[in-house]
Parts: structure tokens; C-alpha cells; sequence
């Protein structure tokens, strides 16, 4: 079951008008981390990379094929750590230079995210409240930046390790993403084990 929240009309139109300058400013460094999720057409530049890595694969013998990993995270807004996305958070805001929208993201998390939400499940057909205390809401209009803020880099440092064993005359594997739609692929031998879940702790 997914929980879904309702926030008021006030908080809503928070959130929409701080995800605009935020997804923005947070693009460049998501893009370095393989995070398509808030780009324009980025499903289909994720399906058309993975396509050009097939089709101008240098690969002429079964030990060098284009490896193509699924991963994918139940529920991810419900499963993601607060306190991972505020530190998150609590770095782009005291970093040098930062963009305006990182310290108004920062009050905005601290803000709506400092005490228990609700969320309701719909359960037989009758919705039942939950107390939500250390995910992100599903529905919050910021839960998609904030989701993606602190997934994102933990998914390429989960793979570094595959992309540092990989040979010099291939490119490394990379995690393309769509939000928490994670596609791991790239020239690997051998072929990637799936990741164990001990990588991403830290977030969940």
C-alpha cells in the first residue's frame, strides 16, 4: 500500500513555487549524478542512452556486454531517511555560493518535516491514518528534489567500486535515474551482481 498525503492549499503552493527555482539550481549537480528525473524529456534520453550504448558497443566477444541492471525502490518517499535528506539539505545550504533556494528548501524541511505527518492508506476500502516520523509525504510537491538530492550520489558511490574494476579501453558503468527508477548500465565484465542492501542503509 502506498501512503498518500493531502497537504493543505497554503503548503502546496509553497512547495510548488520553491521546486521551481530549486530543481534549477539543484539540475547541474543531478545531472553529474546520472539523475534524469528532473530534466526535460528525461525518460526518453535515459532509453535512448542505454540505446546508444548497444548499438555502439565495441564489444565483439561475450566477455565485454552491455550490462543493464534494474533497480527500483519500493515506496521511495516513504522509505528515504529524514535525517539522510536534511543533511543533505544542511550542506547545500552552508556551502559556499550556495543558490538562494537552498537555505529557503532547508526552512521549508524544517519547517514541515520537524514533527510527525499524516499519511492514509487505503486498507478493505477504508482509508486508515498513519503517523508518518521518518520518511518523506507522498505527495509533498518538494518530495521529489529532496528524494533525489540524497539518493542520487549514494547510487554512484554504491557503484563506484564496479566502475573502478572496469578495463581503461571501456567507459564505466553508470546509474541513469528517474528519481528512484534506477537503470544501471554500461560496457562491464564480468556482468554486475545486483547491489547488496547494505549500500544504500545510510538513506533508508
Amino acid at each position: 500500500a502506498r501512503p498518500l498525503c493531502r497537504h493543505n492549499v497554503i503548503r502546496r503552493h509553497i512547495a510548488r513555487a520553491i521546486a521551481r527555482t530549486l530543481g534549477l539550481a539543484l539540475r547541474p549537480a543531478m545531472i553529474a549524478c546520472h539523475q534524469f528525473g528532473a530534466c526535460t524529456a528525461g525518460c526518453d534520453l535515459t532509453a535512448r542512452r542505454l540505446q546508444l550504448l548497444t548499438d555502439l558497443s565495441p564489444a565483439c566477444e561475450p566477455a565485454d556486454p552491455v550490462a543493464h541492471a534494474p533497480l527500483d525502490v519500493a515506496n521511495a518517499h516513504s522509505e528515504i531517511s529524514r535525517l539522510a535528506v536534511r543533511g543533505c539539505l544542511a550542506a547545500d545550504a552552508a556551502a559556499a555560493g550556495a543558490h538562494p533556494s537552498a537555505a529557503t528548501a532547508l526552512r521549508y524541511f524544517d519547517l514541515f518535516y520537524s514533527f510527525p505527518g499524516t499519511a492514509f492508506v487505503l486498507l478493505g476500502g477504508t482509508l486508515v491514518p498513519h503517523a508518518v516520523t521518518r520518511a518523506l509525504d507522498q505527495g509533498d510537491g518538494l518530495a521529489n528534489p529532496f528524494f533525489n538530492r540524497a539518493f542520487s550520489p549514494e547510487v554512484g558511490a554504491a557503484i563506484a567500486p564496479i566502475a573502478h574494476a572496469q578495463p581503461r579501453l571501456l567507459p564505466a558503468p553508470t546509474a541513469p535515474l528517474l528519481h528512484d527508477d534506477t537503470t544501471i548500465s554500461g560496457y562491464c565484465t564480468p556482468p554486475p551482481r545486483p547491489l547488496p542492501p547494505a549500500a544504500l542503509a545510510p538513506l533508508l
